[in-house]
């Protein structure tokens, strides 16, 4: 299995990545643990071909307002949505998404694209 610490720098151009309900570490002693943060976000910019986007959904809403300031400090990144997106119908639902809906969780989506 292929964290994405050891994947990342195995490809030269990406079109798209998407991060559908990473664990938020929920603790803020956690959240250097986050996915969705600074170092991370710059690297995937990188990888990012222009045009290519980055698109992030979670049911933790702290996690989405955290990984909405990120995603809007990241250079070379542009939020395609005045805030949130609006739900992806192409989008797979997974169990999480279920867990969170079940929870009475709203489900937040990003969507970011390279300039």
């Amino acid at each position: 299995t292929l964290s994405l610490h050891d994947a990342l720098p195995i490809y030269e151009s990406v079109s798209a990545f998407h991060i559908f309900f990473p664990d938020p570490w929920q603790k803020k002693r956690h959240f250097k643990r986050r996915l969705v943060q600074r170092q991370r976000t710059d690297l995937m910019t990188q990888k990012l071909v222009k045009g290519g986007y980055l698109y992030f959904v979670t049911d933790w809403l702290p996690y989405a307002e955290f990984g909405m300031e990120q995603l809007c400090a990241t250079e070379g990144l542009k939020n395609r949505y005045e805030g949130f997106a609006p739900h992806q119908k192409w989008r797979p639902e997974t169990r999480f998404e279920q867990k969170g809906l079940d929870a009475n969780r709203v489900i937040s989506e990003l969507m970011f694209e390279k300039v």
